[in-house]
């Protein structure tokens, strides 16, 4: 009886501890991300990751045109204004056996704002696969507002600024 105790102790803590989090935005940060609002000349670019188990407790690396932009955990997202033209962007995990990565690629208009949304799902053979998908403006400002956390940068080394 008492070692069913410990058991059930031990898996609530694990599941508390067990979804990976990054460091959030200012709230200055947050408020002009919530306002949509492209820099002048340039398009804005929103990924989100979903909140869902399946690999709750990994950081999902967000990279556009091979340039690390993010670490996102759950129910997370990060923005970035991008130059008008094609962009190609890339969510990967690590782990024992990491997802397969996904790649989405954009054509971006000045003025226009893009929203894609990074989720884990089961694929064939018991692996899981990322999947990135482009959502419709009203989903992705929706998530954004209401159910996402805008993460602080997370660059590589190379990377010494970003807006």
């Amino acid at each position: 009886m008492r070692f069913n105790r410990v058991i059930l102790v031990w898996c609530a803590l694990t599941v508390a501890a067990g979804c990976a989090s990054v460091p959030r935005a200012s709230p200055e940060r947050q408020s002009e991300a919530e306002r949509f609002e492209p820099p002048p000349g340039q398009a804005l670019l929103y990924v989100t990751r979903n909140a869902n188990f399946i690999a709750s407790a990994v950081l999902m690396e967000i990279s556009v045109n091979d340039d690390s932009l993010a670490m996102l955990g759950t129910s997370n997202y990060v923005y970035l204004p991008v130059e008008p033209g094609e962009h190609v962007i890339d969510a990967e995990m690590g782990g024992i056996t990491p997802p397969i990565p996904a790649r989405h690629k954009i054509t971006a208009a000045a003025g226009e704002v893009y929203f894609l949304q990074a989720s884990v799902g089961i694929a064939t053979a018991g692996s899981n696969r990322i999947e990135l998908q482009a959502l419709p403006s009203d989903s992705g400002k929706l998530i954004v507002r209401e159910k996402a956390t805008l993460v602080d940068w997370v660059y590589l080394e190379r990377t010494s600024e970003r807006p």
